[in-house]
């Protein structure tokens, strides 16, 4: 296929013009009518009229952005429409292109999840990728998206698997985290304060088994409603993140309850606001810069936090190192760390800071999207896979710095 001469010009300044024209080319939309006519896609329930007229809705939507930017107005999505009858001269593909290959197993208890325009399109994706393979020309995006090879019905196998993975490590977090809370509730009242800032993890790990709960279902099946609950999910952890390490480092649990009432309203409001605003005008950029801003802030007070965690640990090591309640915490942790290297005490304060700079290099696989290697592991995916490494230590941290706190706290009075 050519490439004219102003497409051209803009897909070497903007290479992501060029990777997402999938589902412009004219072999994509044959092929996806001549799948349509041979596989009987005419029926629409009215699930698929609700989800073909949001497309449409949001299509019209991204149209009037991209007017009002002055920028090259985007080709309309391909639209459901009668099918005309194929002659043999248009029929390119034969009936075993749709009706055999790339069938999802009989056994996939996720095979009843696809449409068949869904099916259609999955399948036409993965043709016209394999001849743009063949004739060396580069994979395109197709709706702004990689085409995956499905495995079983699950359309981002590995973004799926990784996404059980966060879900696990943070539940079997949340028992013991639930015991500290308890335990800090039922002290005398001194001792109470703590357990508000126990309760602070508690909520991010709720939180969190609810976002990768969300991120599992949207890779496992993209559509509008589970990448919706996927993008608000996300928003919801990186969110109670970032409460944990605010109330932690002022010290917002140790202060009047009326102070801290009002941060969390000023959370909730501005949570509800930003999902209201997506749903009023759905806006990837808006959304990465939002989130981006929200993370990259409470990476920074977390390092903070362990330097002064670290200062504090160092000028009063001995009496940290001869504390019985501060040992069977910190024997905990470094029988962890002894598995990836880490097992030194003296780097225990500081876990935090080593944790968010690992994270900050598994996000910067975002940054440098490439097409899926064999279809199936993209940067997303090594993302969620750099995520579940700190959470197997995170908790224990943070219970070992509310212990490290009491005995501080304790020495000053």
């Amino acid at each position: 296929m050519r490439i004219s001469k102003i497409t051209w010009i803009i897909a070497v300044f903007s290479p992501t013009a060029l990777a997402s024209i999938g589902d412009t080319l004219p072999e994509f939309h044959n092929c996806l009518e001549q799948c349509y006519n041979f596989m009987s896609c005419s029926h629409q329930t009215i699930f698929e009229k609700i989800e073909s007229a949001r497309e449409q809705i949001q299509e019209q939507q991204q149209q009037q952005q991209q007017r009002a930017k002055g920028e090259q107005e985007a080709p309309p999505l391909l639209q459901k429409r009668e099918i005309s009858v194929m002659t043999p001269e248009t029929q390119e593909h034969p009936i075993e292109d749709f009706a055999t290959e790339y069938e999802i197993s009989a056994l996939s208890p996720f095979k009843y999840l696809w449409s068949c325009e869904a099916d259609c399109n999955y399948k036409c994706q993965q043709i016209v990728t394999n001849k743009r393979e063949k004739t060396g020309l580069p994979v395109v995006q197709f709706y702004g998206k990689w085409p995956f090879t499905r495995v079983f019905g699950v359309q981002e196998f590995f973004s799926t698997v990784f996404s059980l993975g966060n879900f696990y490590v943070n539940y079997i977090s949340l028992d013991r985290v639930v015991q500290q809370y308890y335990k800090n509730s039922k002290s005398d009242p001194q001792q109470q304060r703590y357990s508000v800032m126990v309760a602070q993890y508690v909520v991010l790990i709720v939180v969190s088994l609810v976002g990768w709960s969300f991120s599992s279902l949207f890779h496992l099946r993209d559509n509008n409603i589970t990448e919706t609950l996927d993008y608000f999910g996300a928003s919801a952890i990186i969110l109670s993140n970032f409460n944990a390490i605010v109330v932690r480092y002022f010290s917002l649990f140790k202060t009047n309850t009326n102070i801290l009432s009002l941060w969390y309203g000023i959370l909730l409001f501005v949570y509800v606001s930003h999902c209201v605003k997506l749903l009023y005008n759905w806006d990837y950029w808006y959304n990465t810069m939002a989130n981006l801003v929200v993370g990259v802030s409470a990476m920074v007070l977390w390092c903070l936090h362990a330097l002064n965690v670290k200062r504090q640990y160092s000028r009063n090591y001995i009496m940290y190192n001869n504390s019985i309640q501060l040992l069977p915490f910190e024997t905990k942790l470094l029988t962890k760390l002894n598995h990836i290297g880490l097992g030194q005490a003296k780097l225990v304060p500081v876990l935090p800071a080593l944790f968010n700079l690992w994270l900050f290099v598994g996000v910067s696989f975002e940054f440098f999207d490439w097409a899926p290697i064999q279809r199936l592991v993209d940067a997303h995916s090594i993302w969620h896979l750099f995520t579940i490494l700190p959470t197997i230590f995170w908790y224990d941290w943070n219970i070992w710095d509310i212990e490290m706190m009491k005995i501080t706290d304790k020495a000053l009075r």
